[in-house]
């Protein structure tokens, strides 16, 4: 009922990663009840009535995320300084310096995640720069562990603090940069980052540089820096890169850690000819350590690329995240919309793929048909957990709407799906959303079973969710074990009596108070409560509490 509401100044209250937390976020933009409608009262003032209100009153949330607008409340700001329980706070649309909002929010009692961010999706691979603002030094009790401040433009002072910060930082294990860091004229700051990168026992584990602006000097230095650090967990570069010798620096990181490699980016802005681009996915196929692949294709998106791609995805095993951008003109849209066959390969290759569980689709140029194979498949994936779609056609849309709604309702894996607005289906979309917010629940009663609270409304969670991803990431991070342990104890949890036993079950279930008793028949059939541990575990096998009698 809150999301309704919300959702009309384009806020919503969703679930967090953590175990019973709560946010408050910017809610997709083909999320809103009605995007093409004007709100009745003044946007800016329900939100800040909403906000201010929700914040003031509730105890457990966890994560904030809010337009700069928003932000600049003298009485939001008060409210956010004193809630104990924010540790992640996310400040879209930046568009204007004020240190005075950015001193405020840096005095947060123990934020643990702080981003500022340019609002909307990038449909493009270039960073987009935003105001300069003067970044808030530790306070008191506060402990950073994760920053992002890619997408903001610093003057050089500004950036000089920055890394004076940095140096002085002995929390932050998840850093995200710009072009803050490899600017033309500014050495101090490039040296700077150089001698932060190389701090003794840094915590630091995640880096990712996000910038189309950087020389090949900075390039260098960079590289030489980031090379001996064989302690990353994880290393994002995300830098157009033209020269085929800057390239090739790149070969120095990973082959002193070659793990680090696991984003990667193919473009036909730099690999112009389609042949190179075939090869490119022949090449990946023997490339097992790749996670995560993004695609993009402009104007020459034919057959034998879309059929190099679909082999290759049906060969990947480890890859989890797949995106991919088609940017095609006019007449060849309508030639492939048209073309029954055309993209069959891909599409297939998309639909059944047994390991991607997060894919981003944008203005792929298939018929109607090839979009329903593709929400059928997504519907009944076991394994996929985000979705993003932008589909050209309208009929497409519809048809592809249509199809995954129809097939939504026993999909358990879904946390999010991303779907352009579309006048008249809302009644559809909210089908869509309340799934999602379903499974949510549902990953994060799991999680908590998992971790030892067995209150019969999260052991109802734990079976329709069991193998979900995300259960064992949130395992994981609270329980500090690796993956192999974190899905050892989630079968440990299965196994529990609470789950197995004849009695237990049956209560859990709703179908008992305290334990099953078989009123005797006339014949000398054996009853239920008759049935030894053994027979009981095998018909217990085809059951599922959670779907027992709607609960």
């Amino acid at each position: 009922m809150y999301n309704k509401i919300l959702w009309n100044v384009g806020l919503e209250i969703r679930e967090e990663n953590g175990l019973g937390e709560l946010g408050i976020a910017i809610a997709p933009k083909a999320l809103l009840m009605n995007p093409w409608e004007v709100p009745r009262i003044d946007c800016e003032t329900l939100a800040r009535i909403l906000l201010r209100n929700v914040l003031a009153h509730h105890r457990y949330i966890a994560a904030v995320e809010i337009t700069f607008f928003v932000a600049r409340s003298p009485v939001l700001l008060s409210i956010l300084q004193d809630k104990y329980s924010v540790r992640k706070l996310t400040i879209s649309a930046v568009t204007c310096c004020e240190t005075k909002v950015f001193e405020a929010l840096g005095k947060l009692a123990n934020p643990t995640d702080q981003n500022y961010a340019d609002e909307g999706e990038k449909y493009f691979c270039f960073s987009v720069r935003l105001p300069l603002f003067v970044i808030p030094k530790e306070q008191g009790s506060i402990t950073l562990t994760s920053l992002d401040v890619a997408d903001l433009e610093f003057c050089t002072g500004c950036a000089r603090q920055l890394i004076d910060i940095l140096l002085q930082n002995n929390t932050i294990s998840d850093l995200t940069v710009g072009s803050c860091v490899s600017t033309y004229d500014c050495v101090d700051v490039l040296h700077g980052f150089v001698l932060y990168l190389q701090k003794h026992r840094s915590p630091l584990k995640k880096l990712t540089v996000r910038t189309p602006e950087v020389s090949k000097r900075a390039l260098e230095t960079l590289v030489k820096a980031i090379a001996p650090r064989t302690t990353l967990e994880e290393l994002v570069v995300d830098i157009d890169i033209y020269d085929v010798e800057e390239k090739a620096l790149f070969a120095e990181v990973i082959a002193r850690n070659r793990n680090l490699l696991t984003p990667l980016t193919v473009s036909s802005l730099h690999l112009e000819n389609s042949e190179i681009l075939c090869r490119t996915f022949e090449i990946l196929i023997s490339s097992n350590h790749v996670t995560s692949l993004r695609v993009c294709v402009q104007d020459c998106f034919v057959h034998k690329i879309q059929a190099a791609m679909a082999a290759y995805i049906m060969e990947a095993r480890t890859l989890k995240d797949l995106e991919v951008h088609s940017y095609v003109n006019e007449p060849e849209l309508e030639d492939q919309q048209h073309d029954p066959d055309a993209g069959k390969l891909l599409v297939n290759a998309l639909a059944f793929n047994l390991s991607l569980t997060r894919i981003t689709v944008r203005e792929l140029p298939l018929s109607e048909n090839n979009f329903e194979v593709l929400a059928n498949g997504f519907a009944n994936s076991q394994n996929l957990s985000e979705l993003s779609i932008a589909v050209l056609s309208r009929d497409s849309y519809n048809s592809f709407l249509q199809t995954l709604v129809s097939g939504i309702e026993s999909n358990y894996r879904l946390l999010r799906v991303g779907l352009p607005i579309c006048k008249g289906r809302n009644t559809e979309l909210a089908v869509i959303r309340n799934i999602t917010r379903r499974n949510a629940s549902l990953v994060t009663r799991a999680a908590r079973f998992v971790m030892g609270d067995h209150d019969p409304f999260n052991a109802r969670a734990v079976e329709l969710v069991s193998g979900h991803e995300r259960v064992l990431s949130i395992f994981q991070e609270n329980a500090v074990v690796d993956a192999r342990e974190a899905a050892t104890m989630f079968n440990c949890a299965l196994g529990l009596r609470c789950l197995t036993g004849l009695d237990d079950y049956m209560r859990l279930a709703g179908v008992v108070k305290r334990r099953v008793q078989c009123i005797g028949g006339r014949d000398s059939s054996v009853q239920l409560d008759e049935l030894s541990y053994e027979c009981w575990i095998h018909i217990r096998k085809f059951l599922k509490c959670g779907r027992c009698f709607g609960s």
